[in-house]
């Protein structure tokens, strides 16, 4: 028996006039804990501070330390290469006492695949009694092969969340959700601006600029939910990351319509971005510089933790809580997590 989908009856009229009722599908709610997971970039800590409208949107993936673990994370901040290779290596993000908290990172600390693509990710540890945060499991990254299992193509609903540059929020990050469909699959190479050409989806979306290196989610209504016995019951994957606006250019015209006879020209946004795929995420994730320095980060943490920090974490449909230490029995926690990183992840080799 066939489910019946979420949704609604609607009145529309065919050409003759005449009404007539149909079901329409309701697209599946936001899960909230994907608001926690965004977070903002900057290029300086006054930047962050002030919220000028300067760099752009990453987000948060976790680990565990310890297969087969719930109770010890090491995150992942994602965003595009060209946001950091722009200088905004500032992190901003929400903290538990209600304001934001700002992380410096250096530039040298961010991986990324030696083939070109605009992805560019950096080890962080975070936790839940300084940070409101939810951290993505890899689990959510949608891979070719799931893709075709549950026939992914053009009219499929997004949602890209991320900086409203606009409207970002000032006491802390108050990211903004839009939505959209997926208008073109990654058959070729797709080519915006200075940025090298990338495997891409096209997607038609009401982004603006800000929102680069946001999330983007794939969302399927209930009656495309997979069987259990077929993979993961979700409703929502990782399509990928944002990294670029579509504009094309039009006449500058007087209050008449008439073009100016300087042929001056003005960008017009087409509503189309490119998307990079989650399955390029993976590939950076299981880079050989990416896991050389996770897994030195995980030994220096095994050797100075034994409790274990609260990270809000997505491990499926539901957030789950895992145990910290408190910053009282850890007072040094981000002096040495600096230090940490100063070591174990140096300026990356060429991963691939």
């Amino acid at each position: 028996m066939l489910e019946i989908p979420s949704g609604e009856w609607v009145t529309r009229y065919t050409n003759r006039g005449n009404p007539v009722r149909i079901w329409q599908p309701l697209m599946p709610r936001i899960i909230d804990g994907y608001l926690h997971c965004v977070i903002y970039l900057y290029p300086d800590e006054r930047s962050a501070r002030e919220g000028e409208r300067a760099g752009g949107t990453g987000f948060l993936i976790g680990e565990s330390l310890v297969p087969g673990s719930q109770v010890r994370w090491l995150g992942y901040i994602v965003t595009n290469a060209h946001i950091i290779d722009g200088g905004s290596c500032v992190v901003r993000l929400n903290s538990a006492a209600g304001g934001t908290e700002i992380l410096s990172t250096d530039e040298r600390s961010w991986h990324r695949l030696n083939d070109g693509t605009d992805l560019a990710i950096c080890l962080v540890e975070l936790e839940q009694s300084v940070h409101l945060v939810t951290m993505l499991s890899r689990a959510y990254l949608l891979t070719k092969e799931w893709a075709a299992k549950i026939n992914l193509g053009p009219g499929d609903d997004v949602a890209l969340i991320g900086r409203y540059i606009n409207n970002e929020g000032k006491q802390k990050n108050l990211p903004t959700i839009r939505f959209g469909s997926i208008a073109q699959m990654p058959y070729e190479q797709i080519e915006c601006a200075a940025i090298a050409p990338q495997e891409s989806f096209l997607v038609e979306v009401r982004a603006i600029g800000g929102y680069s290196g946001s999330p983007v989610f794939v969302q399927f209504p209930e009656f495309r939910r997979l069987k259990a016995s077929e993979g993961p019951p979700r409703l929502s994957w990782l399509l990928g990351v944002e990294w670029c606006l579509f504009h094309e250019w039009s006449r500058v015209c007087d209050g008449n319509g008439h073009p100016w006879k300087n042929g001056d020209q003005v960008a017009v946004h087409t509503g189309m971005c490119g998307v990079i795929p989650s399955w390029k995420l993976l590939e950076l994730l299981d880079s050989e510089g990416v896991v050389t320095a996770k897994n030195d980060a995980m030994e220096e943490i095994r050797k100075r933790r034994k409790p274990s920090p609260p990270v809000t974490m997505l491990t499926g449909a539901h957030a789950v809580k895992s145990a910290h230490p408190t910053t009282e029995q850890n007072p040094r926690h981000r002096e040495d997590f600096s230090q940490l990183v100063t070591a174990a992840v140096k300026k990356p080799q060429q991963d691939g």
